[in-house]
């Protein structure tokens, strides 16, 4: 016990030699204080992550629900699509229509351009 209490007040003494010494306590300050940030830093960061992973499976669960909806839209779409005829679109009130195109006339240079009229 008396050997324990010798090692204590030693290094009690120690860190008072540390502490009285003006650079050495500056740099343990700034070393304490740095490691203080970095944990923060760290904090700061792990949280950042953890909320991105819970936010990343929620959204793979909505994709899945919204995956899910879209293929059975499709399914009611290719069902609807087959029934879809000539005679329907006639009762829904559709007419058939002779289509009408734009043509656009061949663009070509005036012969009095090719003559040579150019003073150039």
């Amino acid at each position: 016990m008396k050997k324990a209490s010798q090692k204590f007040k030693t290094y009690i003494g120690q860190a008072r030699a540390i502490a009285d010494n003006g650079f050495r306590h500056k740099m343990l300050v700034f070393i304490l204080l740095s490691f203080g940030f970095l944990v923060i830093c760290y904090g700061v960061i792990f949280g950042s992550m953890v909320l991105n992973i819970a936010k990343h499976r929620s959204l793979d669960k909505e994709m899945i629900f919204l995956a899910n909806e879209v293929s059975s839209l499709e399914l009611v779409y290719l069902s609807k699509s087959g029934k879809v005829d000539l005679n329907l679109s006639k009762v829904l009130g559709f007419r058939e229509i002779k289509p009408a195109f734009a043509t656009r006339q061949s663009f070509t240079m005036k012969s009095s351009l090719i003559a040579g009229d150019n003073e150039i």
